[in-house]
């Protein structure tokens, strides 16, 4: 996903999302179908063929990049829940700030978010 997220803003980041959004052709062997662990695989793989061909990336680029933590788009919980993270920042700095300081924990992600905003802002 976070590859997903670097390559192609603005899009649904699920597999079948990606799936579609790239019209990605994928054999799978007879009887397999969605909602199955093994079909997911194969969408997967092919998900990350299609994003190292797009982008150029190495596989160890690929899971540098995974390794670290990203902006987020969206607040995920509180009363911005589903709003992008840039509206609430324009709107809203305080709130944002008020996160930053009173979060007893917070994931890696979203320090980093909260931090460029406040720094951006």
């Amino acid at each position: 996903m976070k590859l997903a997220r670097r390559l192609w803003p603005g899009i649904k980041y699920s597999n079948m999302a990606l799936y579609k959004t790239r019209k990605l052709n994928v054999q799978t062997p007879p009887g397999l179908h969605h909602h199955r662990a093994l079909y997911d695989c194969y969408i997967t793989a092919a998900l990350l063929i299609d994003i190292m061909n797009t982008s150029g990336w190495t596989a160890e680029q690929m899971a540098d990049i995974t390794g670290r933590p990203s902006l987020m788009t969206t607040f995920t919980f509180g009363k911005y829940r589903g709003k992008a993270v840039s509206d609430v920042a324009e709107r809203d700095p305080g709130y944002l700030r008020w996160l930053f300081n009173n979060l007893d924990s917070m994931s890696p992600e979203l320090r980093l978010t909260l931090k460029h905003y406040l720094e951006n802002t």
